[in-house]
């Protein structure tokens, strides 16, 4: 089951880049109209992954970072196609939904950040796990450490 936003949660982690006083530009781009969305989910308590209908098309940056997600099932997250980084840092992630990786990545997805619980998934799983990544989109960094459940 997917982790839906209030209207509360969802306004404060939305964060926009500041715009230039006075232009309507976006700092540092150049770009007409440019608008890059992140969204701030970490320390929230979260056991699962957001429900992908609560949260913006046009984010690049989803941070979950230091929850206690236990699944990486991205199910619904493939029409992100904006996402470039998905930090899912210190979660002790036990089990990764391959079918929901199988049904496509975000077609903008560069990095993924994650760390697992090895008591669950061994590294030679993990491995396997990049490499499979890997032969679905070579654009796709996969940073990855086993955490200590010690110290969360």
């Amino acid at each position: 089951m997917k982790v839906k936003l209030t209207e509360q949660q969802y306004k404060r982690v939305i964060l926009k880049e500041q715009e230039e006083e006075g232009t309507g530009n976006p700092i540092g781009y150049g770009i007409d109209n440019y608008e890059n969305i992140r969204v701030k989910l970490d320390r929230q308590g979260l056991t699962t992954m957001p429900d992908p209908e609560s949260l913006p098309e046009t984010m690049e940056i989803l941070n979950l970072e230091t929850n206690d997600i236990e699944e990486l099932d991205l199910t619904g997250y493939q029409k992100f196609n904006k996402l470039f980084v998905l930090n899912l840092t210190n979660n002790p992630i036990r089990r990764i939904n391959m079918d929901s990786i199988l049904m496509g990545l975000p077609s903008g997805l560069h990095r993924l950040v994650l760390s697992y619980d090895r008591d669950y998934i061994s590294d030679e799983e993990i491995r396997n796990f990049e490499n499979f990544v890997h032969g679905i989109s070579s654009e796709v960094r996969i940073d990855y450490h086993p955490i200590n459940m010690e110290y969360i």
